[in-house]
């Protein structure tokens, strides 16, 4: 149940990410297919079935990679500061 809260909570960040070009394209793109392979998986365990590691692998990859990115770079303020204007 943890993860369809996770996944309606990543849906919204990755879509505002990506429309308002916060990070990278490919970033919130990347996220927003991991998006409903964490909802498929929680529904699967939600049914008895076992999915393993693999969907939910892609999406904790993805927000290592966001994190590093993050870290490294910030959001892109360039976008920030023409929204404000």
């Amino acid at each position: 149940m943890v993860f369809i809260t996770y996944g309606l909570g990543a849906f919204i960040f990755y879509y505002l990410a990506h429309k308002l070009k916060l990070i990278p394209k490919f970033l919130s793109i990347w996220g927003l297919i991991g998006i409903p392979l964490v909802l498929l998986s929680s529904m699967l365990e939600i049914f008895g079935l076992n999915p393993g590691l693999f969907l939910g692998m892609q999406m904790g990859l993805n927000e290592i990679i966001l994190g590093i990115w993050l870290i490294a770079k910030g959001f892109n303020s360039s976008e920030i500061a023409s929204e404000s204007e």
